[in-house]
């Protein structure tokens, strides 16, 4: 896989190592001198991820189908689909809502809703609805491509029941989606598709919008007549590596929000922040407590510690050791870019830290900023990546260091 050998910052160009690895690359080393006194550090955290193998950070969200068509009380026909494929529309509402681009001016990632207009902010918890997943079914011919934002003809769709399993034997989260259609008018169903209901008003108000995120052809069709019951089952499949650099965390606010589920009293996915609370995550404006927007969040931050995480399982990890800075990502020392490629999703985060005073960074963190409270304010720091160096880095008085992460999510 190759990606951009250079990217422009502040007038300036730098150049970046091309890795072909496919494993967790750490790079440390390599002094950028930019005048006599000021001497910049640089480490490189590169991440392919997408493996269900040892060394492999995991993001690749795989969907898988299964249709059965009852008729008088029995199976008479079954459908199964491996690989689903998820849309760009969802890998751009994640970028924009988990990994801080919507609060980053030109780099925002417009994705668009089944009405065919183009969004860029959720409203989950409190005022807003939660994201929920919907079922759907559809009678239209064509062929699916990644950027569909809508079925081909859409005949019916309904909220499944839905339960997740921590396959901690596989290192993998799994989230089965059931429901079943009663059949009202005869159809040849010929694709199936997965909608999330998302609300898109950030101002105080409600506005539900439908986002396609995976959509697959039936093939062969199936003819169904009135009286006919059709259950379909989609199983979303998330591989984890307890070693991160992603945390449990990460994966546990990506399912409940992003993937639409939200458990029963006792099995719903917890939030850790780095507070220590628990909580749920607010990404609206408090209006309904005055004055209005009291958490300004959903901003992205790196982090560096001079400490190390003893957490285990290790992807537990919710804070720095030992924080010594973080920087927002509206910072102007802060670059981050988003590029779609037939391939993959890539997400490029470059970060510039000045040190008054002598320190050793050993450990390296990725957080995200919002509301915890979903009834008041609150604001809190979410770890969503995490990494331990394996050689500190010592930086004298006066001197830099850049941090660079570039995520490559392949599609699956």
């Amino acid at each position: 896989m190759e990606l951009l050998s250079r990217v422009k910052k502040h007038g300036k160009r730098i150049g970046i190592i091309v890795f072909t690895v496919l494993m967790v690359t750490v790079a440390v080393g390599g002094s950028y001198i930019y005048s006599n006194i000021y001497r910049e550090q640089v480490i490189r955290e590169y991440i392919i991820l997408g493996g269900e193998k040892p060394g492999y950070a995991s993001l690749n969200v795989v969907a898988s189908y299964h249709i059965a068509l009852i008729r008088d009380g029995r199976v008479v026909e079954e459908r199964v689909k491996e690989n689903d494929p998820i849309t760009i529309q969802w890998y751009r509402l994640v970028a924009n809502m988990m990994l801080g681009f919507v609060r980053k001016s030109g780099n925002s990632q417009a994705w668009f809703a089944t009405d065919g207009n183009t969004y860029r902010w959720i409203d989950i918890e409190q005022v807003g609805y939660n994201s929920s997943l919907r079922i759907v079914l559809g009678t239209g011919a064509g062929t699916p491509s990644r950027n569909d934002y809508k079925m081909f003809a859409e005949y019916t769709s309904d909220t499944p029941s839905m339960s997740v399993v921590d396959d901690q034997a596989n290192n993998r989260y799994v989230v089965t989606a059931t429901k079943s259609f009663t059949i009202t008018s005869s159809a040849t169903l010929t694709e199936v598709g997965l909608y999330l209901y998302v609300d898109v008003d950030t101002s105080g108000g409600t506005n539900g919008k439908y986002i396609l995120i995976a959509h697959d052809i039936i093939n062969p069709p199936v003819s169904v007549v009135t009286g006919d019951t059709v259950t379909v089952t989609y199983t979303i499949t998330i591989p984890y590596n307890t070693n991160g650099p992603f945390t449990r965390w990460f994966y546990n606010a990506l399912i409940s929000y992003f993937l639409g589920y939200k458990g029963t009293t006792g099995n719903q996915l917890g939030l850790k922040a780095e507070s220590g609370n628990w909580g749920s995550i607010d990404t609206g404006g408090d209006y309904h407590i005055y004055p209005y927007d009291n958490i300004a969040g959903e901003y992205t931050y790196i982090e560096v510690g001079s400490g190390k995480s003893t957490v285990s399982p290790f992807f537990e990890t919710y804070v720095l050791a030992s924080l010594t800075q973080r920087m927002r990502n509206d910072d102007a020392q802060f670059y981050v870019e988003a590029n779609e490629t037939s391939t993959s999703f890539v997400v490029r985060y470059i970060v510039s830290f000045s040190f008054t005073s002598s320190t050793t960074v050993s450990e390296i963190g990725v957080s995200y900023y919002t509301d915890r409270d979903g009834s008041g304010v609150a604001g809190d720091y979410y770890l969503w990546l995490y990494w331990a160096l394996s050689t500190p880095v010592s930086i004298s008085a006066g001197n830099g260091l850049r941090v660079e992460v570039i995520i490559v999510i392949p599609y699956a």
